[in-house]
């Protein structure tokens, strides 16, 4: 059996992407690469097919001088601080991840590789 839980005034769309994600970056168990995808899955959600380099770089503008990024993605940003409590830089390392070639990407979701 799978643990679940029904929220009875949940709508669909936006406040589902925003419970999902809170949901699977607070996992215990979660490993940073999947902490990376949920991030980026979160993004792309939001704002279409953005690809890593785009995200990331976003998140490195945004930690530098949010007021360099657009509106609708400072929010995005705002929000998985907000929910999550991640700081910009803490994202932009775990998102860095994704950029490893797969076999490293691999070893580090075994934990075989540590992060640092």
């Amino acid at each position: 059996m799978i643990p679940a839980r029904i929220l009875p005034n949940v709508q669909y769309g936006e406040e589902v992407l925003t419970i999902q994600l809170i949901e699977n970056l607070q996992r215990r168990e979660i490993d940073p690469i999947d902490k990376a995808n949920a991030i980026l899955a979160f993004f792309q959600n939001r704002h279409g097919e953005m690809d890593l380099e785009t995200v990331f770089s976003t998140l490195v503008t945004y930690d530098r001088d949010p007021g360099r990024v657009e509106n609708e993605f400072a929010e995005t940003v705002s929000a998985i601080i907000k929910y999550v409590g991640m700081t910009t830089r803490t994202m932009e390392n775990i998102m860095s991840l994704l950029t490893l070639p797969q076999k490293i990407r691999d070893a580090v979701k075994t934990g075989a590789v540590p992060v640092s």
